[in-house]
Parts: structure tokens; C-alpha cells; sequence
């Protein structure tokens, strides 16, 4: 169940996964000899659903079309998230933290041209890694 809430599916993030998908899919495509095998990546979003916590309202508060939530007051460590930053606009000021991010992890297999241990040396961009890419874009872009 893959961005649910426990209640609802949290459809609004899915845009912006996408697009961080696809940003992270053209660095890849510039990368020459890397190999990123058995390499995976994590996924992470606010758990905190405000459209089920707001009072009497079905709609989460947004700033610029990105649904927001409000500063952590549980102790959560969201310090990896990257914080929304505003000179003068109170709704943005409010709004602390982005919901969403994607990483890549696992580089234990990660090789490469210069690689002195990899007898196979590569060359272009990782076509393995960027058909993975465009079959999970792909996939979540059906949702939408």
C-alpha cells in the first residue's frame, strides 16, 4: 500500500515523486561507467496526514500547489527533508518542511570504469538503472 495513510491514499504526493524521479533519472543519464548494481532507492514522505487531522476541512494546507504540514511537535526527526524557506509570506512561513524525498542507498556493488577491481570496463550511462527509473515513473504516472 504504497503512500497510504492508514486512511487514505496521499494521491497529492505523487507529482512531486515523479518529478524527483525524473530529475534524478537525467543526472543518471550524464553519468559515464557508473554501474549502480543492486542499488536502491529510498523513498520517504510525512506520515502525518493533514487532511485527516485538519478540523472539519478535507483539504491540506498548501503553499504554491506542494501540500505542507506544520513543524513536528512529537520529537520526529524530519531533519533530512529539506526545509521550505520564505521572506515575507506568513503561509510560507508556517509551512517548515517539504513532505517528500528520494535517495539513492546500497553502493556496495556500485563499480565503475576507473574501478582497478572490475576486470568489465563500462561506458555511457547505467541503462539498467535508468529502465528501472522509467518503469517506476511510468507506473506511478498511471495514478495520476
Amino acid at each position: 500500500d504504497f503512500l497510504y495513510s492508514g486512511k487514505r491514499y496521499r494521491w497529492e504526493l505523487f507529482p512531486d515523486f515523479i518529478r524527483k524521479l525524473k530529475d534524478l533519472r537525467e543526472v543518471l543519464k550524464t553519468q559515464d561507467s557508473y554501474r549502480l548494481f543492486s542499488s536502491s532507492l529510498l523513498i520517504m514522505y510525512e506520515g502525518d496526514d493533514q487532511e485527516e487531522n485538519s478540523e472539519g476541512t478535507n483539504e491540506s494546507p498548501t503553499v504554491n500547489g506542494h501540500v505542507t504540514t506544520p513543524p513536528s511537535s512529537g520529537g520526529h526527526d524530519c531533519s533530512s527533508l529539506a526545509m521550505v524557506q520564505s521572506q515575507g509570506d506568513d503561509t510560507l512561513q508556517k509551512a517548515t518542511r517539504k513532505l517528500l524525498d528520494v535517495r539513492m542507498i546500497d553502493f556496495c556493488n556500485t563499480t565503475h570504469r576507473h574501478c582497478v577491481d572490475d576486470p568489465v570496463k563500462y561506458d555511457g550511462p547505467d541503462e539498467g538503472y535508468l529502465l528501472g527509473l522509467t518503469t517506476i515513473i511510468d507506473a506511478l504516472e498511471t495514478f495520476l
